[in-house]
């Protein structure tokens, strides 16, 4: 018989398993940090179920600032938005805390620190902070810079660590900040899969044409082309009747991308996450 110890150790991992069925993880996101004071920021709470399980979370998270309860939004498609206004120069931690449902067990979010700031310069905030799109498609973001004090050129942005297959272009390229905030947008088009035709799609008059032949074999000298007609037809089929892939597209995952805004002296970053379905 085995000793007690040795048993229970055996039986752990199951029921750990049972402890984290329900478990949920989640992250929080950004629209703009740093932030000037009193300027409209965005959190958005992605809530992901465990591996497997395919019940979509729902529920309320609550968003505390230094433990002091800021407000409270509905979870829908596992996803939680809160747009607030932070003041006080300075770190602001940020902890979303889910209340759970019947498929989830409550959570909080790792801290996430959110600085707000007085000095002389421009912010960026780009919304939303989460993307999902199928290969092939595109998504739309607003971009909207804000500037603390009275003199800025123009910020010119980019984008950075960008998948396979992934391009980002803006409408305008550059604008210049403004207190009130001046808006601009970014488009984000991943690539879909490119495949090559068949050859019968392609020109299904082509197999018309190896019979022109055959019509005019019935004189004597002309038979001994008949066989390689259909050995022509069966090895254009066997070759061309197949679909080739020329380029794989963008693969599915989960990937971050950063927009980025300069004005030659001051760099502001934004991160961005993106899912390719």
């Amino acid at each position: 018989m085995k000793p007690l110890h040795l048993a229970r150790r055996k039986f752990e991992p199951f029921l750990l398993l049972l402890l984290c069925a329900g478990c949920a993880h989640t992250q929080v996101m950004s629209s703009s940090n740093p932030a000037l004071e009193g300027q409209p920021v965005t959190f958005t709470v992605e809530i992901n179920a465990p591996e497997g399980v395919t019940a979509t979370p729902t529920g309320t998270v609550t968003f505390t600032d230094n433990d002091q309860n800021i407000g409270t939004a509905p979870v829908q498609n596992g996803i939680a938005l809160f747009t607030t206004q932070l003041s006080g120069v300075g770190d602001h931690v940020i902890v979303a805390e889910y209340s759970g449902d019947a498929n989830f067990q409550p959570a909080n979010s790792p801290p996430f620190t959110e600085h707000i700031t007085a000095d002389d310069l421009f912010t960026l905030s780009v919304t939303p902070s989460l993307i999902t799109q199928r290969a092939g498609t595109s998504s739309t973001l607003d971009i909207t810079l804000f500037r603390n004090g009275d003199t800025t050129g123009p910020v010119h942005f980019s984008c950075e660590n960008l998948p396979a297959g992934v391009t980002c272009s803006f409408q305008p390229n550059s604008v210049v900040p403004s207190s009130e905030g001046t808006g601009a947008t970014a488009t984000i088009t991943s690539q879909g899969v490119r495949r090559a035709a068949s050859l019968w799609e392609r020109s299904p008059l082509l197999y018309a044409g190896f019979f022109i032949p055959a019509l005019i074999a019935r004189r004597r000298r002309w038979r001994w082309l008949l066989p390689l007609c259909v050995l022509a037809i069966f090895s254009i089929v066997g070759c061309g009747g197949k679909v080739r892939t020329l380029q794989a597209g963008t693969p599915a995952g989960s990937y971050t991308i950063h927009v980025t805004a300069s004005d030659g002296s001051n760099t502001q970053q934004a991160a961005i996450k993106l899912k390719v379905t």
